[in-house]
């Protein structure tokens, strides 16, 4: 955890303008697939928060009646659920 919070802090410059919430995420998602996982996922960071936010906002469905009808259906939703679950994330979201 110190060595990614060190790499993360090093990579900072004095009057640098910056995302603090990405830059925070970034370095958690490291330190939590370095430590579950024994995975470096620092450069990979990005791609998962998608990932992750695109599934958890589609979570609603599991609970739905007929979910696994719904979830056949090729909607444009049901398409990026499907690309954040393989990994691999869409630039726009429409």
């Amino acid at each position: 955890m110190t060595d990614y919070a060190v790499r993360t802090r090093e990579r900072w410059r004095d009057g640098q303008e910056m995302d603090l919430a990405r830059e925070m995420m970034a370095l958690t998602m490291a330190v939590v697939g370095k430590t579950l996982f024994d995975a470096d996922v620092e450069g990979e960071a990005d791609e998962i928060r998608e990932s992750l936010t695109t599934i958890i906002g589609l979570f609603h469905r599991f609970n739905m009646p007929f979910a696994r009808l719904v979830q056949r259906l090729p909607l444009p939703s049901n398409l990026r659920f499907r690309r954040a679950r393989a990994g691999s994330t869409p630039r726009s979201t429409a």
